[in-house]
C-alpha cells in the first residue's frame, strides 16, 4: 500500500492555483493504490469571515473537478477542503474514492483564528477502505489526545491529519505525530503545506 503526502505550496485565496497543483498531483499518482493525503484547507487557504463565503463558492466547481479526477486512480484522496451546511462553515477534510466521498471529518477544536468564521464539528467515526480503518483530524486537534484515543477504540489503524500548522509550532506537531502513534498503537499520517509561513518541517 502507498500513501502520497502532497505538501503543496498553498496560495491563501488563489483557488484556481491551488487546484491545478492538486489535480496535477492526481495525475502524476493515478498508479497509487493507496491513499493520497493534501493539507488543511488546500483549495483556499484559511480564509476569513469577510471571504469565506466567496472563497467557499469558488472552491465548489474545482472540488467537483477533483471528485471527476479521482474516478481515474485507484487511490483514496483525502483533502482538507470548506465545508457548509445550514449556513453554517466547516473546516473539513473528506475521503474521496470512485467520484464520491466516503467519509469526512470536521474539525471539532478550532484554533484562534478559525473561531467565528468556522463552526466546530462534532462527530469522531471511522471508515474501513480496502480492510483498512480509518479516521481523521486535522492540524490543532493533534494537541488533544483525546480525538486520537477516540478513533483508536473505534478501531482506526491509520489517523490521517491534513495539516496546515504554521511557524513557529513545528517542533510541537513533530513530537505530537509521533505522540499519539505511540499512545494509540496505530499509524498517524500528517501532511503539512510548505508554504512560506508554514512549519516545513513537518
Amino acid at each position: 500500500m502507498q500513501i502520497i503526502l502532497n505538501q503543496m505550496d498553498i496560495t491563501d485565496y488563489q483557488v484556481s492555483v491551488n487546484a491545478a497543483a492538486i489535480l496535477k498531483s492526481i495525475h502524476d499518482h493515478q498508479v497509487c493504490d493507496g491513499f493520497m493525503i493534501f493539507p488543511e484547507l488546500a483549495l483556499t487557504g484559511f480564509p476569513t469571515l469577510d471571504n469565506i463565503e466567496a472563497l467557499y463558492h469558488q472552491s465548489t466547481e474545482h472540488f467537483h473537478s477533483i471528485l471527476e479526477a479521482s474516478k481515474n486512480t485507484d487511490s483514496t484522496i483525502i483533502i482538507g477542503h470548506i465545508d457548509k451546511q445550514d449556513q453554517l462553515f466547516y473546516n473539513a477534510c473528506s475521503f474521496i474514492k470512485n467520484g464520491k466521498i466516503i467519509h469526512k471529518h470536521r474539525k471539532s477544536k478550532l484554533w484562534l483564528d478559525d473561531v467565528g468564521v468556522f463552526t466546530s464539528g462534532e462527530d469522531l467515526s471511522v471508515v474501513s477502505i480496502n480492510d483498512v480503518v480509518c479516521g481523521a483530524q486535522i492540524c490543532f486537534e493533534l494537541e488533544f489526545p483525546e480525538g486520537s484515543r477516540a478513533l483508536a477504540k473505534k478501531g482506526a489503524q491509520i489517523i490521517f491529519m491534513p495539516n496546515g500548522n504554521m511557524s513557529p509550532y513545528a517542533n510541537t506537531h513533530y513530537v505530537l505525530t509521533q505522540a499519539r502513534a505511540i499512545e494509540n498503537q496505530c499509524f498517524v499520517i500528517t501532511c503539512n503545506s510548505v508554504a512560506s509561513v508554514m512549519a516545513v518541517s513537518l
